[in-house]
Formats: structure tokens, C-alpha cells, sequence
């Protein structure tokens, strides 16, 4: 068995961890973690960990099945975008950002986490501003585009000129 260490953001005496019960429904009561083993199995990506609920309505029986979610590394201010719609340079990361008008203009923005084909923004873009995602080598700041709505979730057909999309809120 090998195993790898595990790096918590914080004590994990301070981690809300919530319970979805066997039927899909939430437990209305968070709980707090109060063990964290500081390692995991490699193999299966398992590790031990303990919580305590509070049940004064008896509720939670033992032996019941729940599935288990931490809130670890939430960050609430954060923006997801889809990384093509990033330019990283060695000195900065911009995105081209539709204003008013139509017209392309260059913003920097701060970066955080990579998550998958993901960035998280930290600042520089504001919820519901359009980005360009696809189409960023023909869009030039200062010209006007013809945006066209893209589904974040799915990958953009490549023929699209100037795919605009809105950053999604609450990144994870």
C-alpha cells in the first residue's frame, strides 16, 4: 500500500462537513470534522476521517448510509472559466472581455487554482461580464465582434468566430 500526504487549508476542527441522507435528501445540521488521518491510499484515493453531528432528533441512526460532503477549499469570490479563454504570458494573464457595444477589450486578471479545463479567477472580472472564448486569436481589443452564446459546460465548436460566454459564479 502506498500512501500520499494530504494537505488540509486549514484546521480541520474548522471544516463544515454536510450529510445527504440515503433517500437524496440534506441533513439540515452541519457537523465538524475531528479526525483527519494525514495520509491516503494511493490506490483506492481513500482516507480516514471522523465528524460529529449533532442529532437531537434522532435522525441519524447507527449504521445508516450517508454520503458525506467537505467543504474544504470553497472559495466564494471566485470566477470559472474555461482556460482557452485565458492568455498567460510570464509577466500576466488577460482575457478579452465583450463590452459595451460589442467591443473587445484586453483585461488583466488574477489567477488562482487550474481546475480541469477550468481557471479560477480571482479578480479582474466581475459575474455576468461576457469573455471571449473562442475566437481569441482573430478578436482584437478595440474592434467589434459579433458574440455568439457558447454553453460553458460543453466544448465550443471550433468554426465559431467569437464564442462569448459568462463566467460562472462560486467556483469550487
Amino acid at each position: 500500500m502506498t500512501s500520499k500526504t494530504l494537505a488540509l487549508p486549514g484546521p480541520a476542527t474548522q471544516m463544515t462537513v454536510r450529510l445527504v441522507l440515503e433517500d437524496g435528501t440534506a441533513y439540515r445540521m452541519p457537523g465538524r470534522l475531528n479526525f483527519v488521518d494525514m495520509s491516503f491510499d494511493e490506490a483506492t484515493g481513500t482516507g480516514a476521517m471522523r465528524a460529529e453531528f449533532p442529532n437531537p432528533q434522532r435522525t441519524l441512526v447507527p449504521g445508516q448510509f450517508v454520503r458525506v460532503r467537505v467543504e474544504a477549499g470553497v472559495q466564494a469570490k471566485g470566477l470559472r472559466i474555461p482556460q482557452r479563454a485565458v492568455t498567460v504570458t510570464p509577466t500576466a494573464a488577460n482575457v478579452l472581455v465583450v463590452g459595451a457595444k460589442d467591443v473587445v477589450e484586453s483585461r488583466p486578471v488574477k489567477l488562482g487554482a487550474l481546475e480541469g479545463d477550468y481557471w479560477i479567477i480571482q479578480s479582474g472580472l466581475q459575474s455576468g461580464e461576457r469573455i471571449v472564448v473562442d475566437g481569441v486569436q482573430k478578436a482584437v481589443p478595440g474592434q467589434p465582434v459579433k458574440p455568439v452564446a457558447v454553453n460553458a459546460a460543453a466544448p465550443a465548436s471550433p468554426t465559431s468566430a467569437a464564442g462569448a460566454t459568462t463566467p460562472s459564479d462560486a467556483a469550487q
